[in-house]
């Protein structure tokens, strides 16, 4: 389910013009091409060109995000059900950029995005969402550490593998390589079955950040978070994000249909940035639950995200479901 498509018929208190989805939607199909498209200059070029030879507009090319854009979707007020669309841009985008050129008056990505027509409301200031550092994987150091080869990460939900063996989720970003052994303590829990995150794709491609870890027998029970179901993220409900440090509350901002990193590697699908942040360097993978994450016996609560990045100014959450979906595994009681 796509969050944008989800939040802006489920949650608008007046419904949204549907041509102003659409426009979200193809405003993110374009940023994938424009990613792409400098891609494909950069391999023709061969890295053998001087700033002064690169095509027009193309000297902006190391912008934060895509061109100086994070992403599209929409945000809420405080009123939490007052929704708008939004592009979320990177502040220093419209500082003064390389080589000398003018102080842009917006950023590469958004004049590009206008080229194809797109509404003009997009394009005015009056719907940018600033963001003021840059977005990064938030590797994690929650008190369900399982350790890697160089990097560590969390474990999160309980899961079904396609296979039918059970698994445990944690951090794509965090393993690179199927079949990589997991260990938590120094103690092997199984081997990585299946991985895939922003950094292994190619420009342009939206994907989840999730790692599978097929359990070794004896460490089926008591390894990861067993809970009751799934629940599509709303701004109507509190979140819980479950740290070592214990729980963090925070709400659902804004939905963005993909959120880019930079224009070198692909991006983060239907995710969800919080109102604030309740994360540091070292918490993806940490699950995400709608409201009091443990209520009094079972079912346990239900779980609607990961944390898979942050800054300074807020947590970036993946909808579980579309996580899942991309290795055909199921939640596991």
């Amino acid at each position: 389910m796509d969050l944008v498509d989800f939040w802006a018929a489920s949650l608008a208190r007046e419904p949204l013009d549907r041509t102003a989805v659409s426009a979200i939607h193809a405003a993110d199909r374009a940023l994938a091409e424009l990613a792409q498209a400098w891609d494909e200059f950069e391999e023709f070029a061969d890295g053998d060109f001087r700033a002064d030879e690169v095509p027009v507009g193309w000297a902006f090319r190391d912008e934060p995000g895509i061109g100086g854009i994070w992403g599209v979707g929409l945000t809420t007020g405080e009123s939490r059900a007052s929704l708008r669309p939004a592009v979320f841009v990177d502040r220093s985008s419209l500082e003064v950029p390389e080589y000398g050129l003018p102080l842009p008056e917006s950023p590469y990505a958004l004049r590009r995005i206008g080229e194809l027509g797109l509404p003009e409301r997009l394009t005015r200031p009056d719907f940018w969402v600033y963001g003021r550092d840059p977005v990064e994987p938030q590797h994690c150091h929650s008190s369900a550490v399982v350790d890697l080869p160089g990097q560590k990460a969390t474990l999160g939900c309980r899961v079904t593998l396609a296979n039918g063996r059970p698994g445990v989720t944690t951090a794509g970003h965090g393993v690179s390589i199927p079949s990589t052994i997991a260990r938590v303590a120094n103690q092997r829990i199984g081997r990585v079955a299946d991985t895939i995150c922003p950094r292994q794709v190619g420009p342009g491609r939206a994907v989840a950040d999730i790692a599978l870890v097929e359990l070794d027998r004896r460490h089926v029970e008591g390894t990861g978070i067993p809970v009751a179901g799934y629940t599509t993220v709303t701004p109507l409900v509190d979140i819980v994000v479950q740290l070592s440090t214990g729980f963090q509350f925070s709400w659902p901002r804004s939905a963005l249909t993909t959120l880019w990193e930079n224009r070198r590697a692909g991006g983060w699908g239907n995710v969800v940035e919080t109102d604030h942040p309740v994360t540091q360097h070292g918490d993806s993978g940490a699950p995400v639950y709608l409201g009091d994450p443990f209520p009094p016996g079972p079912p346990y609560a239900h779980l609607t995200a990961h944390v898979v990045a942050g800054d300074a100014v807020r947590t970036i959450i993946q909808d579980v479901d579309y996580q899942l979906r991309w290795f055909n595994a199921q939640l596991r009681p």
